[in-house]
């Protein structure tokens, strides 16, 4: 009941944290009352039900990191009683956790983000229910992206503290990214590939062709692309030669080592989009993302590495590929 009495309502006191500095006070609301819209929110802030510092304000507001929200009581009671009460398990390994980052084990075929049932809505669940957090407003979100089919290790931000910091290193290399796959054919030796690749919408097709590579920039739509890969181990499968792989890749490029590997002439085993030999199996391709290097001195208090187990997972790849 909105008409509810001034004089005798109770109010429930909320400090803005960190993350909330110079956020529309709208938009934080819109955080905290999720179920309801926006012309109802400024309702609430019209008619005094919302307040700053005791005082009245407007939904263009930007908080400070010291600010006090007041919230009618009853309408924080209303709006807990709307929300569905879970008893949420997050379905992921988390493999190392900080007060501004999580690491989890990105499964097999599962989007990161994108879809409800993506991993980033899973993490947004998990954070509302255990996350500790002076901030109204933050949101948690992924960090570096993995394909769909790709598996390992994958970042998402736990403050905008840790977000700012790990987008910055990233963009700037300081973080180093390795991968484990097994590519067709029989790499003798270290190499470092330098390519150029197109990415561009209008190339997209439903066999998820999405890049042009070139040994030379053919245009400025062209980014140079830096791969160094390792072969680890020989096999045979079915009499066909088969490397174990490790890529560190310094550029970050979208199917950067599938299409790499391919136009070097050592597709993974099983990526048909690339030219990989078709084969029978609960993956398509072996694709992990094993390893995150951190700068040796970091604000976050981080390992100098994180890493994601390949063994079984590769293990179990290889005993079940069956070739077409």
């Amino acid at each position: 009941n909105l008409t509810k009495s001034h004089k005798t309502m109770d109010f429930t006191d909320i400090k803005t944290g960190s993350d909330d500095y110079q956020r529309r006070l709208d938009k934080i609301l819109k955080k905290i009352f999720k179920n309801h819209s926006l012309s109802e929110i400024y309702s609430f802030i019209r008619k005094g039900l919302v307040k700053v510092n005791g005082k009245k304000s407007k939904p263009e507001y930007k908080t400070e990191s010291s600010d006090v929200l007041n919230i009618a009581s009853f309408l924080l009671e209303k709006n807990q009683n709307s929300e569905k009460n879970e008893n949420f398990i997050l379905p992921y390994k988390i493999i190392f956790q900080t007060p501004d980052l999580i690491f989890i084990e990105k499964p097999y075929d599962k989007k990161v983000h994108g879809e409800k049932s993506s991993i980033d809505s899973d993490i947004k669940k998990f954070f509302a229910l255990t996350k500790d957090s002076s901030s109204i407003s933050f949101t948690p979100g992924p960090l570096h992206r993995l394909d769909k089919k790709t598996t390992g290790i994958i970042t998402f931000s736990w403050s905008l503290k840790g977000a700012k910091w790990f987008s910055k290193n990233i963009s700037n290399h300081t973080i180093q990214k390795s991968y484990i796959a097994v590519i067709q054919g029989k790499l003798k030796s270290e190499e470092i590939w330098e390519d150029f690749i197109n990415q561009d919408e209008k190339l997209k097709t439903e066999h998820f062709y999405t890049v042009q590579i070139s040994k030379q920039k053919i245009s400025d739509k062209f980014k140079k692309t830096v791969t160094h890969v390792i072969p680890l181990e020989h096999k045979k499968v079915f009499s066909n030669d088969i490397t174990i792989v490790k890529f560190f890749i310094q550029t970050g490029r979208t199917h950067q080592i599938r299409c790499q590997s391919a136009f070097h002439g050592f597709p993974l085993l099983g990526d048909t989009a690339y030219g990989g030999k078709k084969i029978f199996s609960e993956r398509e391709f072996f694709l992990h993302a094993e390893k995150l290097i951190f700068p040796k001195e970091n604000p976050l208090n981080l390992p100098e590495e994180l890493s994601s187990s390949y063994k079984k997972p590769l293990s179990d790849f290889l005993s079940g590929v069956k070739f077409s």
